[in-house]
């Protein structure tokens, strides 16, 4: 699968903890995760994980159909997929207060969380953006093996 890398869409995902739905139609980012993850032994289950997606694109384009994809590396299929629609987009500016845009941008945020992730040995969750014939990667989160620490030495081995 080829990936583009253009100016015309930007798609870009954070990695966290948790997502939480408020009450003011807002949402919570929880545990924001920087990559990769060191994990102590493989295989291993993640009980949850939040993907925040943001999609940024031309309003001209009308980027209103696409589909995110959630890969993991040691899986053969997608481990998530979702169709997302936004018809309500609605047709650019083109005029406001006498000034033409031609550059307007339209922006969706979306987000979604796993539950149970089974990682069966060292990888990567990779997000990815499909439109028509287009593929944007937007994010990949890497899971290691960490290293052990040493031993620490008693008090009665340094005597």
């Amino acid at each position: 699968m080829s990936e583009c890398f253009d100016d015309k869409v930007a798609a870009i995902a954070l990695f966290c903890e948790d997502v939480r739905n408020e009450a003011t139609g807002t949402f919570s980012v929880v545990g924001l995760i920087p990559a990769p993850i060191g994990l102590a032994k493989f295989p291993t289950t993640v009980p949850k994980l939040g993907i925040v997606l943001v999609v940024k694109s031309p309003a001209k384009l009308q980027l209103t159909n696409y589909v995110i994809r959630l890969d993991a590396t040691w899986l053969d299929v997608p481990l998530m997929e979702m169709n997302v629609q936004n018809s309500n987009l609605g047709p650019p500016p083109v005029e406001e207060d006498g000034i033409v845009f031609s550059d307007a941008m339209h922006e969706s945020v979306l987000h979604m969380v796993t539950h149970l992730l089974e990682v069966p040995k060292p990888g990567k969750l990779i997000v990815r953006l499909k439109s028509g014939d287009k593929t944007y990667r937007a994010g990949v989160l890497r899971f290691v093996s960490q290293p052990k620490p040493a031993p620490e030495s008693t008090a009665a081995e340094k005597s």
